[in-house]
Parts: C-alpha cells; structure tokens; sequence
C-alpha cells in the first residue's frame, strides 16, 4: 500500500466547452458541455502514469434536449514530459503550421 501512495499523486480534472450531440432518427442537441472529477495517477516511471478517474459529466442542451448528464470510470494512461523538453516541442510546433482535426461519429 505505501508503494501506491508514494508512487502515485491525485488530481482533479474539468472542462467546459461548447458540445453536441446527433442520432439519426433519435433527439440530437447542441448545448455547453462540462465535467469535473478526481482522478489518481500511480507512475511506473517517472515520467508515465496509469490513471483511474471517476467524472460527472454533463451538457445544458440548447436544442431538443434539456440538461443530462453521467458519471463515467476512465482507465488511461499518460506521459508527463519535462520542462525542458517540453519548451523544445512547443519551439518545435511554432515553427510549423498547425492543423486541427474535427472527427464527425456516425
């Protein structure tokens, strides 16, 4: 037990942003979307953690819909890199065009 506790670090994680929501034949909505939720990150490495976090999240819809919400479990991984190396990718995608991708789910 003190290995997860001196391996590992909570957090809290939120986000808010305008989200929606479309099903063929079925109610769809557009509204603002928003979560929060605490999680745990136990580190294998010093620089990677597997992370658990429980999150509430809901959307005020705009459109068909009213507010609904759920509470969801994510199992995950992440990778923490250091500062320095961290400045070096953030020089590096400055001196390149940015792209970004928006994914419709059918």
């Amino acid at each position: 037990m003190d290995n997860l506790l001196n391996h590992g670090r909570w957090f809290l994680e939120g986000n808010a942003g305008i989200g929606g929501r479309s099903v063929e034949n079925a109610d769809s909505t557009t509204g603002f979307d928003f979560g929060v939720g605490p999680g745990y990150s136990y580190f294998i490495t010093p620089n990677i953690g597997l992370e658990g976090l429980v999150k509430y999240r809901g959307r005020a819809g705009f459109g068909s819909e009213g507010l609904n919400s759920n509470i969801s479990f994510n199992l995950g991984f992440s990778i923490y890199l250091p500062t320095s190396k961290a400045k070096d990718i953030a020089n590096d995608v400055n001196s390149q065009s940015l792209h970004i991708h928006i994914y419709i789910y059918k």
